[in-house]
């Protein structure tokens, strides 16, 4: 506002009391009145309702700042107090967009430095994630799951981002569902009107259904809409599908058993903010596409890591298929192993955190698993029955280790490798040949 009336050339009404002009010179009483009246409109309009009324008696427009001043800078105790708790019960509202909840607390913020109260960012940021709505609580768990939380630019832009991917992810949802509600009523309407031919005859008289061919299975005596081999079909299929999903998400969970199982040595942790999963130990890999992605991974610890390859990590099995990983990116230097929570939302799944635990929830048959505890900051995996699923999972092994024991022993023939692991100890369990 100081600036408004700066720019009108009026703020040296606001810095002192300018006194009317001389009754001689109209001129320069028409340009005060002018000025003065121009400088009481702007102040006017720059208020809330509420504080207009207890300027509307102030007699000149330096009477009317020294108000304002007293009334937003004033620094007594009181006033710290009352701005302190305004700052804590900041909360996202209905229909608030991030911008505008995010604004509110830089201007709640502001008014606290301008009577002598700094804000630590961190405290703010704490705030802030406190004050989310409900449907934004998974969101706030995985950030309040790094090791560091983000600085106030950076939740700024992460919050942002996270709401246009939510809006666009819900608006594809609804179409898709008002679709289908048009295709259900379209057909609901081509129906009307429609009898069967068994309802066509005359009240009391029924149809002689040994002369009605079925045109699913060719057999008399009933419509294909009633045909007992359609039924049958239908819930074969159902039974066969429900069986496949929930033989995936068996192998999904087998993968992950053997990700933090002995046999690798090594820690993953779960990441709602990873595109893909990471990890900077290259001798995981049993395939490894080596270039240069042009990808540079920001960490929560303000770190930069360059991507400089992509590839898949597979686990062998004496029998049954092989446990693979895709779409793993080596990122150099990078410490911690990495499972992107979005690439497990892609293959359909739901990943909930809750109470310090993180579940594995398949969208399709239900089914759930817990595969991750809260470690300090960060949700590390972690599998209840990890060494029953060892025993299931007999003779996993990766390929990088096979490859290790042939070059151990002299570059031994791989054949020979698995006569070796019969007749001696030591070797580890498995397919090395």
């Amino acid at each position: 506002m100081e600036v408004v009336l700066e720019d009108n050339g009026l703020k040296e009404f606001i810095d002192a009391e300018i006194p009317k002009p001389g009754s001689s010179d109209a001129v320069a009483i028409d340009a005060w009145k002018k000025k003065t009246a121009k400088c009481r409109r702007i102040l006017l309009e720059g208020v809330k309702d509420h504080i207009v009324s207890s300027l509307h008696g102030k007699a000149s427009p330096f009477l009317m700042w020294k108000a304002l001043r007293y009334f937003f800078q004033s620094k007594s105790d009181q006033r710290k107090l009352a701005l302190k708790d305004k700052l804590r019960k900041i909360k996202m509202e209905k229909g608030d967009s991030i911008p505008k909840y995010l604004t509110r607390f830089v201007q709640c913020r502001d008014e606290l430095g301008s009577v002598g109260v700094t804000v630590d960012e961190e405290d703010l940021v704490s705030l802030a994630l406190l004050g989310l709505s409900k449907s934004w609580h998974s969101y706030e768990d995985s950030v309040n799951g790094r090791e560091k939380l983000p600085g106030w630019e950076r939740l700024w832009s992460d919050l942002v981002q996270e709401e246009i991917r939510q809006s666009t992810r819900d608006g594809s949802s609804s179409k898709n569902e008002d679709e289908e509600s048009c295709a259900l009523v379209a057909k609901s309407r081509k129906g009307e009107g429609k009898k069967h031919p068994s309802q066509s005859g005359a009240k009391g008289k029924k149809q002689d259904m040994s002369k009605v061919k079925c045109f699913h299975c060719h057999q008399h005596g009933h419509f294909a809409t009633n045909c007992p081999q359609k039924k049958k079909n239908k819930q074969a299929t159902g039974s066969a599908t429900r069986e496949a999903l929930a033989s995936q998400f068996k192998l999904d969970f087998s993968l992950i058993t053997c990700l933090v199982s002995s046999m690798m040595g090594s820690v993953w942790f779960l990441e709602s903010g990873a595109s893909f999963h990471m990890t900077g130990d290259k001798d995981l890999f049993s395939d490894l596409d080596e270039k240069d992605l042009g990808v540079h991974i920001e960490m929560g610890d303000d770190g930069r890591y360059s991507a400089t390859g992509i590839g898949t990590i597979s686990f062998e099995r004496e029998s049954g298929k092989s446990f693979i990983l895709k779409d793993v990116m080596h990122v150099l230097g990078l410490k911690k192993n990495l499972i992107s929570v979005a690439m497990l939302e892609d293959k359909g799944y739901d990943v909930v955190f809750s109470e310090g635990k993180a579940f594995l929830c398949s969208k399709a048959t239900g089914e759930t698993q817990r595969i991750g505890v809260r470690v300090k900051n960060l949700y590390q995996l972690q599998v209840d029955d990890c060494a029953a699923m060892e025993g299931k999972a007999e003779g996993v092994v990766s390929r990088d280790e096979g490859e290790l024991w042939h070059r151990r022993l002299g570059h031994l023939h791989h054949g020979a490798l698995k006569i070796l692991q019969q007749i001696s100890t030591g070797l580890p369990k498995g397919t090395l040949a």
